[in-house]
C-alpha cells in the first residue's frame, strides 16, 4: 500500500496503487486507527501486538498511531469505549423508534460496523489483564438493562437475575455464530428467527 507522511499533515493518504490520493479528517483517522487496531488486538491479542502491527494494519506510520493515542493501553481502551458507547446509542435510538427485535437488532448493528471491535468487548478484553474490570464493569450495565424485559414476570430475585445474565449471554452468543455463519444480505431473517427464540424464552419464564 502507497504511504506518506508529512511533519505537519498525518491525515494525506494514497490508494493501493500509489495512485488517488484524500485526506482523512482526525476524527476518520482515529476512526481508521481504532478499526486497524482491533483486528490486530483480536487476532494476537494485547501482549503480542505492538504499535508497529497495527500501523501495518492501517497502512500507516507508528508515528502517525501515536499522533491520535499515547500508548497501546489507550488504544484498546479507546476500541472498547467506541463500541460499548455505540451500543448505547443504537439502543436509544431504536427504543425511541420503537423498532421490533430492539434487544438483539442493536447488537448485530453495532457488530456488522465493527465485527473485531465487537468481539474485543465480548470475547478477548475479559481475558486481558488491564482490560478485564472494564469488560466485566460493561457486561454488568448491560445485565441491567437487559432485566427491563422481565420487569413484572419473574418475581424471585435470584430467577431474576440468572434469566437476564443468561438472556444477555444468549444475545451475545446468538450475534457471534452469526458473523462467523451468516452473510448481511441474510440479516433481516437472523433478526426475525432469533427474536422468535429470544422472546420464546423469555415468556416462558413468566411466573404468574
Amino acid at each position: 500500500m502507497g504511504r506518506i507522511e508529512t511533519a505537519a499533515d498525518d491525515d494525506a493518504v494514497t490508494s493501493d496503487n500509489g495512485g488517488t490520493r484524500r485526506l482523512l479528517g482526525r476524527d476518520e483517522r482515529r476512526s481508521q486507527i481504532q478499526r486497524a487496531a482491533a483486528s490486530a488486538f483480536a487476532r494476537e491479542g494485547f501482549v503480542a501486538t505492538s504499535i508497529d502491527d497495527v500501523a501495518a494494519e492501517a497502512g500507516i506510520t507508528r508515528a502517525i498511531v501515536y499522533r491520535h493515542f499515547d500508548s497501546k493501553e489507550a488504544l484498546y481502551r479507546a476500541v472498547l469505549e467506541h463500541v460499548s458507547a455505540r451500543l448505547g446509542e443504537e439502543f436509544k435510538i431504536r427504543l425511541a423508534s420503537r423498532q421490533s427485535g430492539l434487544t438483539i437488532a442493536t447488537h448485530l448493528t453495532v457488530a456488522r460496523e465493527n465485527p473485531d471491535g465487537y468481539r474485543l468487548l465480548w470475547e478477548h478484553a475479559v481475558r486481558e489483564p488491564r482490560f478485564a474490570d472494564y469488560a466485566e464493569d460493561f457486561r454488568e450495565r448491560s445485565v441491567r438493562s437487559t432485566e427491563r424485559l422481565f420487569q413484572d414476570r419473574i418475581a424471585d430475585p435470584a430467577k431474576f437475575r440468572w434469566a437476564a445474565r443468561q438472556t444477555l449471554s444468549q444475545i451475545v452468543t446468538s450475534v457471534l455464530l452469526w458473523l462467523d455463519e451468516g452473510t448481511p444480505e441474510q440479516d433481516d431473517v437472523f433478526l426475525e428467527f432469533a427474536s422468535e427464540g429470544l422472546w420464546a424464552s423469555v415468556n416462558s419464564w413468566r411466573e404468574d
